[in-house]
């Protein structure tokens, strides 16, 4: 069973990618990337690799600030949702 500190670090994660997930349907792609970054961040600190690599690839599709966001963002986000469901799992 997994320790109190996995589990509130799991759920800070969890956090972070809904407000991204609002952020994308309020079109606020600055917050997005934020949030995106900050999930990432979680996921290394955490040692969620498989959630870093989603999320690092929502920030990828996010691109920079002064970019749209890149076809595939969606499908990213939603590989995100998966890898944070399965990482609890793996726990």
């Amino acid at each position: 069973m997994p320790d109190e500190d996995v589990i509130l670090q799991h759920a800070e994660i969890i956090l972070e990618a809904v407000a991204l997930s609002e952020s994308m349907l309020d079109r606020d792609i600055l917050e997005a990337r934020f949030r995106a970054r900050r999930v990432h961040s979680l996921a290394v600190a955490a040692g969620f690799p498989d959630v870093a690599h989603a999320a690092l690839h929502v920030v990828d599709r996010l691109g920079d600030i002064a970019e749209l966001p890149a076809h595939g963002c969606g499908e990213a986000i939603e590989a995100l949702s998966i890898a944070i469901d399965r990482a609890q799992e793996l726990r």
